[in-house]
């Protein structure tokens, strides 16, 4: 017994020595380690792995995050010194320094645009400038005259002038009303604006919209305002009276498409054989200004189906616009309401005359049809001159990406075309109603005829009863017989 006793003692004191001896064989591998990390040695590149075989103390292993760290290391070294890689992308938070802040070209905008363009407005005193200007520069390039141009700038510098920065100057309200104005007579687009007028395409397209929405919040409530009382009714209807030769009446109807890109899911709004277009009603008076426009309606429906979507017939329908009772036709002592005139596209309603659609119409009915012609081409040629002078008009527009509202362009140009009607009217109408070959409207077609429209008797009364006045000699007219000779 005491032999086995004293070998399980040295037995257990050789285990204690071995355990001993493996554990200061640890410590002074890992001191090692340590130092060799912490000495510079640009040549090593990773710690050496564990050798074949050796598992449990003896092995010798990195940190985990050390090894991580020097993997991707080595493996952006390797790709940053391949002829054919790429640098990594910056990640999407970060911002793009800018490289410039106003581009080279933008800057020559001071030089060129104040000697070649911008002294065509007459400014600084210079007489022989506004002779040009008067000639025929400003107005070919804006479609407006020096004298007109100028009160523009007056009405709407509260709304889009801008104060001057310590950065840089500010866009002048005559550089900002001059692009819009080249815009709708032209119809270019920013792109081609930004290069001919050394301005930044972001920047024409932030201010033209804005300046698009000055022109008719300056100009509607003077000169684009429909009439809502029967006194200015009484009046529209002694200047078609005076000027048409066609009592009781309050406006010319007319309707005009205007092209737009297809939908890309759809094509409600078009046939397949026809472009999608969006309809412009207006009411005309007989100085050819608008006193009402409606857009936005599809431009698939004819012209009577168009017309009872209009905001204007649910005002005629109900009453609500006021139109004066019936009055005494000149020189006759007959009754007739007062009325609307169109053409043969719109339905025959109380307040709404039209042309007789017989074949073979009788005397009677070819002289009706001619004055009621002669009064509804006032409408006809309010749009003859509006889309010849704003030229954008004949476009395509694009309603999903365009960064202006079409309804913004359409009130604006109604409403600079009555503001010349009425400052500059035998010079803003001549050059166009005056010239053979210009009596049409470019692009703006007119929608056909609808298979049927329902007229009331009392309607077609009036009508007769109209139709038999004209025939009587004392409102009778020389060209109405010329016609019927022919």
């Amino acid at each position: 017994m005491a032999e086995l006793r004293l070998a399980l003692c040295a037995l257990g004191a050789a285990l204690l020595l071995e355990e001993e001896r493996r554990r200061g064989r640890g410590l002074s591998g890992q001191n090692e380690s340590s130092d060799a990390e912490n000495t510079p040695n640009p040549s090593r590149e990773v710690s050496p792995r564990p050798r074949t075989g050796t598992t449990g103390a003896d092995a010798v292993y990195p940190p985990r995050e050390e090894v991580t760290r020097r993997r991707v290391f080595h493996k952006r070294r390797s790709q940053s010194s391949s002829p054919t890689a790429k640098s990594p992308r910056a990640p999407p938070d970060v911002k793009r320094t800018r490289r410039l802040w106003v581009r080279a070209w933008n800057r020559q905008r001071p030089t060129y645009g104040e000697e070649d363009y911008y002294s065509s407005l007459g400014r600084g005193g210079d007489a022989a400038a506004a002779v040009a200007a008067r000639a025929g520069g400003l107005t070919h390039f804006s479609r407006t005259f020096p004298a007109q141009f100028d009160a523009l700038v007056e009405l709407v510098a509260p709304i889009i002038h801008r104060p001057n920065t310590k950065f840089r100057a500010s866009i002048s309200v005559e550089e900002r009303l001059l692009v819009t104005l080249h815009y709708l007579a032209t119809g270019e687009g920013f792109k081609r604006l930004s290069h001919f007028f050394h301005m930044g395409n972001t920047t024409v397209r932030l201010f033209v919209p804005e300046t698009l929405r000055a022109i008719y919040t300056v100009l509607r409530a003077k000169y684009f305002k429909c009439p809502d009382t029967a006194e200015e009714w009484q009046e529209v209807a002694r200047g078609f009276q005076s000027e048409r030769d066609f009592p009781n009446c309050v406006g010319a109807l007319d309707g005009r498409h205007l092209n737009v890109c297809a939908p890309p899911e759809t094509s409600e709004s078009s046939s397949p054989k026809q472009e999608a277009s969006v309809s412009l009603m207006a009411l005309v008076d007989s100085k050819h200004k608008f006193q009402f426009v409606d857009v936005a309606c599809n431009g698939r429906i004819c012209n009577s189906a168009e017309f009872d979507g209009c905001v204007l017939v649910d005002a005629l329908e109900t009453r609500l616009a006021r139109l004066p009772g019936p009055a005494r036709l000149p020189g006759s002592e007959r009754l007739a309401p007062h009325c609307v005139v169109a053409d043969k596209a719109f339905p025959l309603k109380d307040y709404l005359m039209k042309p007789f659609l017989n074949r073979k119409p009788s005397t009677e009915q070819q002289i009706f049809n001619h004055r009621i012609s002669h009064a509804s081409k006032a409408s006809a040629d309010a749009f003859n001159v509006l889309t010849n002078r704003f030229c954008i008009l004949q476009n395509t527009f694009n309603l999903h990406s365009s960064a202006v509202k079409l309804e913004d362009i359409v009130m604006a140009c109604c409403a600079l075309h009555n503001f010349l009607c009425v400052k500059a009217k035998e010079t803003y109408l001549a050059d166009i109603l005056n010239q053979e070959g210009r009596n049409d409207t470019g692009n703006l077609l007119q929608a056909a005829l609808p298979p049927s429209t329902n007229a009331t008797a009392k309607s077609k009364e009036t009508r007769d009863e109209l139709c038999a006045y004209f025939v009587s000699k004392a409102v009778a007219v020389p060209s109405q017989y010329d016609i019927v000779s022919e």
